[in-house]
């Protein structure tokens, strides 16, 4: 929802259109009855700058890592079920963790990296959980 979130107002910002999925510099901005330009953005030219592409791209880039690594946090999320305070704890801790990075990712590219001190061990946490829920059922022993 953050990310969602940085995307929809850098969209608004540098008007790039629905479905454009990432800005190219030199394009034409655009606006609709949903994103009407403000004053300050009548200021701006009438194509997107080199600037403006990187900087919606980067936004556009945080989102979209976030979307592809979803599925495995789930997946891991999911296998540490047995463990529900520990799996909950790090569940929260990855998704802060991701706010954090999508954050630093609007700022500059290098930035995106103090997420990471939160993603990695909450990643590692489920991934060891659900380890040892495979083990235990592989055992025939019951995980909880």
């Amino acid at each position: 929802m953050v990310a969602g979130g940085f995307v929809s107002q850098a969209r608004n910002k540098y008007g790039i259109p629905y479905p454009t999925m990432y800005a190219t510099p030199g394009a034409l901005r655009y606006y609709n009855d949903s994103m009407k330009p403000s004053e300050e953005d009548s200021k701006l030219s009438e194509t997107i700058s080199e600037e403006e592409a990187f900087a919606f791209n980067r936004i556009q880039r945080g989102h979209q890592n976030t979307i592809e690594n979803a599925p495995f946090f789930l997946a891991i999320l999911v296998a540490a079920w047995p463990f529900p305070l520990a799996a909950g704890i790090a569940g929260l801790v990855y998704i802060f963790g991701r706010a954090v990075y999508m954050y630093g990712y609007t700022q500059d590219t290098k930035s995106r990296m103090y997420g990471a001190f939160f993603i990695y061990p909450a990643l590692l946490t489920l991934f060891g959980l659900a380890i040892t829920t495979m083990v235990h059922v592989a055992q025939g022993v019951a995980p909880y």
